[in-house]
């Protein structure tokens, strides 16, 4: 139980990366309708937010990676810090580097 918390956030990274994966085929049918918006082209935009998950799931493989290196109630801090701020600043960065080739409505 020492590792639980390293194995569920890696499991959860990939599983966050096969979802990637199955949006980079363009499925748009993958994209969560609540938070979708309305594109031109569905598979470019399905494409865009597969991109954008699969970046992002990151922070939680790296967080739970740095749980391992020593004991978990000195280690749960850096892996909290690394998995809201890496979470947080690679959705930023992700948002503004990825080009999903929508034109902005006015």
């Amino acid at each position: 139980m020492e590792h639980a918390y390293g194995i569920l956030m890696m499991v959860f990274a990939v599983a966050l990366w096969l979802y990637a994966l199955a949006l980079s085929s363009g499925n748009y049918g993958l994209v969560l309708r609540g938070h979708a918006t309305k594109p031109r082209d569905k598979k470019a935009y399905a494409r865009y937010v597969g991109k954008i998950v699969a970046f992002v799931a990151i922070a939680p493989f790296a967080s739970g990676l740095i749980s391992m290196f020593g004991d978990i109630n000195i280690m749960i801090w850096p892996s909290l810090a690394v998995l809201i701020g890496g979470t947080a600043g690679l959705l930023i960065f992700a948002v503004k580097k990825f080009d999903d080739g929508q034109e902005k409505e006015d």
